[in-house]
């Protein structure tokens, strides 16, 4: 990738929040190298506000976007990496959208467990959103005794 792409990105990161410099290496000729590491954020917790909730999500798309980019630059240039996307509807109950997690979740775990050798650093980005409103689950939900 040229420097100013590079360059480009890394300040594209770094505005979103993602990346920040963790050390400055002095070069040879009185030049200045900057590390970059990952800014560990913390997904908000169960009392974050929707709009915190979506200044996050964002984040990650903005992430997951650039991912997708260095992909296709790297498929351009013969390399093989592999791209999954799948964008559904479903119609999944409150039982069947915690059974799905939950699942979701054992792989994860396992995929962490069995980090193999041979396998390939792989971002992974999953999001489950309700298009329309869940009807309250019980009488009391809806105001009544």
């Amino acid at each position: 990738m040229p420097a100013d792409r590079l360059y480009y990105h890394l300040k594209q990161l770094q505005r979103a929040g993602l990346i920040e410099v963790v050390e400055y290496r002095e070069l040879p000729g009185g030049k200045v190298e900057r590390v970059y590491g990952w800014v560990q954020v913390e997904p908000p917790g169960d009392d974050a506000s929707p709009t915190e909730r979506a200044e996050f999500l964002g984040q990650w798309v903005q992430t997951t976007r650039m991912d997708i980019t260095d992909w296709a630059a790297a498929v351009e240039r013969g390399a093989d990496r592999q791209l999954q996307v799948v964008r559904t509807g479903v119609r999944l109950s409150k039982a069947h959208l915690a059974q799905f997690w939950a699942r979701v979740q054992d792989l994860l775990r396992e995929a962490r467990d069995n980090e193999d050798e041979d396998g390939v650093w792989s971002s992974v980005f999953f999001i489950v959103v309700d298009r329309q409103d869940r009807p309250p689950s019980s009488e009391s939900e809806q105001g009544k005794p």
